[in-house]
Parts: C-alpha cells; sequence; structure tokens
C-alpha cells in the first residue's frame, strides 16, 4: 500500500470518526442538557489529567525506535504494557487518597452529587493506557488498515452503546461513563488478536535500551504534558468561576473546532511519523513534511471557511437553540485551532527525526502565556 493508499484509508477512517463523534455529542447534549453535560466533561478532565501525567509517552518513541530496527514489536510490547500497569497502579493510588480533593477543586460549581461518577471515571484509565499501547504498536509497523479497524471498533462501539444507554434506557451520565468503558475494552480484544497474529509479547530486559527509550521518551512526555495543559488548563480554570453549563458550551465550540479540522491533519501524521522515522534522506523527508504542510493548511483553512458561514444553522440543527452560546466560542478559536492542526505536521517530523528535545522548548511559552491570560480574563469575562 503506496501513501496515497494509506491517506485515502486514514481519511476514510477519519470520516466515519467524525460521523459518530458529532453523533454522539449531539446526543449527549441533547439528552443530558447543557448542565449535564457540563458535569460529564468536567468528569472526562480526570481520565485526561491522569494520561497526562502517567503516560510516560514509551508509546510513541517505540514507533521511532522499531523503524531504526533497534527492538522487536513483541519486545516493545512488553515494556510498553509493564510501565502501563505501573503508572495504573500509582495513579490509582494517588486518585483514591485524594478523591475529596478532587471533588472540591473540580466541582466546586457542581450541585449534584457526583462522587460515584469520579469512582466509575477511573476505570477508563487503564483502559485507555492499553488501547493506546496497542495503537502505536500497529502505527510502528505501518499496519495501516489494522489501525484502522482499532479506531473504528472503539469509536463506533463507544458511540452505539452510549447513545442506547442514554436515549433507550435512560441511564444518562451512567450511560455515557459505561459506553466509553466497554468501547475501549471490546477494542483492545481486537487489538490483543491483531498484535499477537504479528509478534508475540515476550519479555525484554534490556536495561541499556529501555534507558535509551525513556531518555528520549523523556521529551516527548513534556511536550505532551505541556500540549495536554494547553488544551485543558482554560476548562479547569474556568470551573471554579463559572456553572457547568458555561464548561459545555467551551467543550462543544472546541469539539466542533477540532473534529472540522482534524481529518487531514490525523490522516497525514499517521503516515508521516513512521516514514520519517524508517527514512535516512532528510532532505527528502524535510520536503515531504514542508509539502505536507502547505497542502493541510490550505484544505483546512478553506473548509473552515465555509464551515464559519454555516456554523449558525449547523449548531440549530444538531443541539438546538440553547446551545447558541457555543458559536461565540467557534468564533474566538477557530483560527488558532486551524493553525494548531497544521502545524502537527511539522510536530510529526521533528518526532521522527530524532528532534524531541525541540518539543517543549517550542510549548512551554504559549501554555505559561494561556495561563496568565485565564487567570486575568476569565473572572471578569467568563468562558468568553
Amino acid at each position: 500500500m503506496n501513501i496515497t493508499d494509506k491517506l485515502f484509508s486514514i481519511f476514510t477512517r477519519d470520516v466515519v470518526l467524525f460521523v459518530t463523534t458529532l453523533l454522539t455529542g449531539v446526543v449527549i447534549a441533547r439528552y443530558l442538557g447543557p448542565e449535564k453535560m457540563g458535569i460529564w466533561t468536567l468528569l472526562l478532565l480526570i481520565p485526561g489529567y491522569a494520561e497526562a501525567f502517567g503516560r510516560l509517552q514509551l508509546d510513541t518513541s517505540s514507533v521511532y525506535f522499531i523503524g531504526k530496527g533497534k527492538i522487536k514489536l513483541g519486545e516493545v510490547a512488553f515494556i510498553l504494557h509493564l510501565v502501563s500497569m505501573i503508572m495504573v497502579s500509582v495513579i490509582a493510588l494517588v486518585g483514591f487518597l485524594n478523591i475529596d480533593f478532587l471533588h472540591n477543586q473540580i466541582f466546586e460549581n457542581v450541585e449534584m452529587d457526583v462522587q460515584e461518577f469520579i469512582y466509575g471515571v477511573f476505570l477508563i484509565i487503564p483502559l485507555r493506557f492499553i488501547y493506546i499501547n496497542y495503537s502505536y504498536l500497529l502505527i510502528a509497523r505501518e499496519e495501516i488498515k489494522a489501525y484502522n479497524k482499532l479506531v473504528i471498533i472503539q469509536a463506533l462501539t463507544t458511540s452505539a452503546l452510549s447513545i442506547g444507554m442514554i436515549m433507550l434506557m435512560d441511564f444518562g451520565i451512567l450511560g455515557a461513563l459505561m459506553g466509553s468503558i466497554l468501547g475501549l475494552l471490546i477494542s483492545i480484544i481486537y487489538g490483543i488478536s491483531k498484535v499477537n497474529s504479528i509478534d508475540k509479547i515476550r519479555p525484554n530486559f534490556n536495561t541499556s535500551l529501555i534507558i535509551e527509550m525513556a531518555k528520549y521518551s523523556a521529551h516527548l512526555y513534556i511536550s505532551g504534558l505541556v500540549g495536554f495543559f494547553q488544551n485543558n488548563i482554560g476548562v479547569l480554570i474556568a470551573a471554579h468561576y463559572v456553572a457547568p453549563a458555561q464548561i459545555a458550551f467551551f467543550a462543544l465550540g472546541k469539539s466542533i473546532s477540532e473534529i472540522s479540522t482534524r481529518m487531514v491533519p490525523a490522516a497525514v501524521n499517521t503516515i508521516l511519523f513512521p516514514r520519517v522515522s524508517s527514512s535516512n534522506d532528510e532532505k527528502g523527508a524535510i520536503e515531504l513534511v514542508t509539502r505536507s504542510f502547505r497542502v493541510t493548511l490550505l484544505i483546512i483553512s478553506t473548509t473552515t471557511v465555509i464551515l464559519f458561514y454555516l456554523i449558525k444553522p449547523i449548531v440549530f440543527i444538531l443541539y438546538g437553540e440553547d446551545y447558541y452560546s457555543l458559536i461565540d466560542i467557534f468564533v474566538i478559536i477557530i483560527a488558532s485551532v486551524v493553525m494548531v492542526q497544521s502545524s502537527s505536521v511539522l510536530m510529526s517530523y521533528l518526532t521522527g527525526s530524532g528532534n524531541a528535545h525541540l518539543l517543549p522548548k517550542l510549548s512551554i511559552l504559549p501554555l505559561l502565556l494561556q495561563i496568565a491570560l485565564s487567570f486575568f480574563l476569565v473572572p471578569d469575562l467568563g468562558i468568553l
């Protein structure tokens, strides 16, 4: 399968993801209402922050090391799962010892009792770690069809189960939670069968190699942590000042911006990362990446202009008049989302070419600026 075929395959997958993600978000938003939708958004911060702090990015660096022929697929699978289980155990211990702190900090403006839901979202964390491991193992071997199936299985099962339990069984937030857990579990079963058919998991205690992987992953970890804070710190700060319904408007406005612009760069990045990692032609890799950046920026800029003029009727049809407030969020944030999605192509080059140490250096100043501006602006302007 050549690059064009792989890109088309991934793009087709992302169209399916776009539809399922949008449909699930619409159903959850309409049936839960703005307030409970905001609570669900806040609940998802817990596995989100757990992943940001506990996922050491060995999964991402494994693509680079497999591409360079330094380690076998089955050996790196053992390392990834072992490290993931250690980190999940630490996260669970810290989380359960500080459950009241989490409740008070994140759900300060929430009136309903959400403590049982907090315990429930902790089940997402180990499943999410394992799912990510299998995703990167398949990417490392450029098993694009299998990777696409893994992602689609997770998206479709999560969507179908969440919608069914919310609409048909009236489970509310619990339905969204159960759908997320079962969707991850079913996709993991597929990932296990596919990776094991390529190479069986076997122990690897090559200490020097593991240390080398850890050093490379450290740059990715810092960059990933900074990137996560860039994407989520606004919600965490806003939770101290605004009602859950306002959080819902912000989350949905940002979500529409992201899902409408990520299909093309996601497809390009999935191909570029392992291709750059295994390439010995630096000039050719740079030319490929810069061309990909220009094409990506042109495509998503064009589609965004169209979406900009259609956003009001789209929101009315999908979510209803109660969610008109998210339009202002979309208008404010869309330009920055377009640039972030386009430049992710350049990030794939830096990661795949062994220059991951540059990523945190590029990211830290924008994050500090965002935090300072959030504390300065949110108390007066709210979610806007």
